[in-house]
């Protein structure tokens, strides 16, 4: 089984947030949960099977130390029995539920050996 490396784009036409913890939280915020950075932050350690980072990006690209960035970048990678048990845990990988208050988002999943993308519903078979 062939690891998942997943990115999910976050962005705000039109913002300009000098971090990514700036960013993040302003999309929680408009999100409405009341969690924080640290929530997630606490949420992504405790995860088994999976890495993860974030990071400022401007148009799903990351900006260089100092440059402002219109959103932000969570990667993570999967292993894929991890990341099955999170589906069947918590539900879809879909982002479209966290497209909120001008935020928009793109999910990328992709196998980490091929670099190919993983189709729609692979973990149904």
């Amino acid at each position: 089984m062939a690891d998942h490396h997943m990115t999910i784009n976050f962005e705000k036409a039109g913002s300009a947030f000098s971090t990514v913890a700036e960013a993040h939280q302003a999309h929680l915020d408009a999100i409405g949960a009341g969690d924080t950075v640290a929530d997630y932050n606490a949420y992504a350690a405790a995860l088994s099977g999976v890495t993860s980072t974030t990071f400022l990006t401007s148009g799903g690209s990351a900006v260089a130390a100092g440059s402002p960035g219109n959103g932000y970048s969570i990667k993570q990678i999967w292993g894929e029995d991890a990341l099955k048990a999170e589906i069947v845990a918590n539900g879809s990988t879909d982002t479209s539920s966290y497209e909120t208050g001008g935020w928009s988002s793109e999910s990328i999943d992709v196998n980490g050996d091929t670099g190919a993308a993983f189709v729609a519903g692979w973990h149904l078979s």
